[in-house]
């Protein structure tokens, strides 16, 4: 077989398929089934032809990699006890956790995502919980709920938190009281679905902090040495350039763009098609420019319908239509449609 990983990359993709249809339960009972059947047809072939195959251990594999799609799916998926007590309502208590990124906004707010959580839920409300189930908790099962600290898989963001005297940097171990909320799902068809992005960046919580304690901060860590050449690279931008100077230098070198005006935002996002075209690896030389004398569009470093949707809409700037004015290149449209016919 010529491309095996891509037969592995099926299998992977209809594990999470069929994880995503069916429950555990199902899934299991179907990777069972499969692997039956695997062993009954392997069993039938050598009685047959009684030969040796490599197509039994690339179904061997497939099969794999199937279970493995369907495991990380629902792994990706637990919901566990803090999950189903967020799906109903807020939880007010104490995040203990170490930091991963950090960025302080224009309002003053901290904006941070925090990994390797620890979670204590409030005592107040912990003791109307055991309140209510007072005759089937005992006085050892009381202590333990009160002192109890859950884990939170997965990263949390942090928002709206006041910014404290007390700079924190990432490597830093902090702790911040405030509110628990699941991340909310998308409400209108077709609406950006923030769940899904801050899934899919290992963020399953939000949390909405008031005060913000530096437990234990790492000095040798290489993000805190980072931040604080940041700081002074700024600061130094803050000196001797103008306020338009100071935002976009901030914006580029620093990645930065809260203190860009509208104007210069609207120019950041024009020119941002142009910065993708000169970071992602397209050369005029194997693009069929005439001036040069390749002409193998194949040769291109990316796809090649990609590259044409660059060009025509970084230098036509209005909606793409089937014709080119890129300034070296007349007809070059023409030449990528016959050019896709021959391939």
């Amino acid at each position: 077989m010529r491309r095996p990983l891509f037969l592995f990359f099926i299998g992977l993709v209809l594990g999470e398929a069929a994880a995503i249809f069916l429950n555990r339960i199902g899934f299991f009972v179907m990777a069972l089934f499969l692997l039956i059947f695997m062993i009954f047809c392997f069993i039938f072939y050598r009685k047959v032809r009684r030969e040796q195959s490599l197509f039994f251990i690339y179904e061997v594999l497939c099969w794999f990699f199937f279970l493995m799609g369907g495991i990380a799916f629902f792994r990706a998926s637990y919901f566990n006890e803090i999950d189903r007590i967020l799906s109903k309502k807020t939880l007010t208590g104490t995040l203990i956790g170490q930091v991963e990124y950090v960025r302080q906004n224009a309002e003053g707010e901290y904006q941070i995502t925090v990994r390797e959580n620890s979670f204590v839920v409030n005592e107040n409300h912990l003791k109307d919980r055991i309140k209510k189930n007072l005759k089937k908790c005992s006085i050892s099962s009381i202590k333990s709920n009160l002192r109890q600290t859950k884990k939170l898989p997965g990263k949390c963001r942090l928002v709206k938190i006041p910014v404290s005297k007390e700079k924190i940097y990432p490597g830093d171990f902090i702790t911040c009281t405030g509110k628990l909320k699941a991340i909310e799902e998308q409400t209108n068809p077709g609406q950006f679905n923030t769940k899904i992005y801050y899934y899919s960046v290992g963020i399953r919580y939000q949390f909405f902090g008031e005060n913000l304690t530096r437990k234990r901060e790492s000095p040798l860590s290489l993000h805190r040495i980072a931040g604080s050449v940041r700081e002074k690279i700024d600061a130094i931008y803050r000196h001797i350039l103008s306020d338009t100077e100071y935002a976009l230098l901030k914006a580029i070198f620093l990645g930065d763009k809260t203190d860009l005006s509208k104007e210069q935002k609207h120019l950041y996002e024009e020119n941002g098609m142009a910065h993708l075209l000169a970071v992602s690896g397209v050369k005029t030389l194997k693009l069929d420019i005439p001036l040069v004398p390749e002409t193998r569009i194949k040769w291109a470093l990316m796809p090649l319908h990609i590259a044409k949707i660059y060009i025509l809409k970084l230098c036509l700037d209005e909606e793409i239509i089937p014709r080119c004015r890129f300034p070296c290149s007349r007809g070059y449209l023409t030449k990528c449609i016959n050019q896709q016919k021959k391939q």
